[in-house]
């Protein structure tokens, strides 16, 4: 078997899995890990859920599926973070980005 170099470098952001001996801790929710700033965030899908209230600081996304066509709306929630507010709000941006790229290959998939 040959064997492969490895690049340890992690990207910018990251999905974190709940898989453990305890079964899937995260129940099936999407967490994200900014890595630079070790943020943690959650996507919620608010279509698929009903919730009153969220204590922790949040923004509200809506993303258009093009092959339905479907409008969902998504809220992140904030768990964590070492970055300050103006950085924060970069990382933000950045990810809303990346996770609709993300939802874009996702619905491409199946085509």
């Amino acid at each position: 078997m040959a064997t492969k170099q490895i690049n340890y470098i992690l990207p910018e952001f990251v999905f974190l899995d709940g898989e453990s001996p305890l079964g899937d801790i995260l129940e099936d929710r999407t967490v994200v890990m900014h890595v630079q700033t070790a943020s943690v965030f959650e996507v919620i899908h608010m279509n698929n859920v009903i919730i009153s209230e969220f204590k922790a600081r949040n923004w509200d996304w809506q993303y258009i599926n093009s092959l339905i066509p479907y409008i969902e709306d998504i809220k992140l929630l904030l768990h964590f973070t070492t970055a300050e507010d103006e950085q924060l709000e970069q990382v933000v941006l950045k990810l809303r980005d990346w996770y609709f790229e993300y939802l874009f290959w996702k619905d491409n998939k199946f085509i």
